[in-house]
């Protein structure tokens, strides 16, 4: 039980980090783009 716990909430952390990752991925471009486009 404790190991399907662990797993579950690595999973979790894991999913979390693409999310933010993709997240200020998208920012950035946007305000690379937006610096650019000036």
């Amino acid at each position: 039980m404790y190991y399907v716990l662990w797993a579950t909430n690595l999973v979790r952390n894991n999913a979390e980090g693409v999310i933010t990752r993709v997240l200020v991925l998208a920012v950035t471009n946007f305000i690379y783009f937006y610096i650019t486009a000036m």
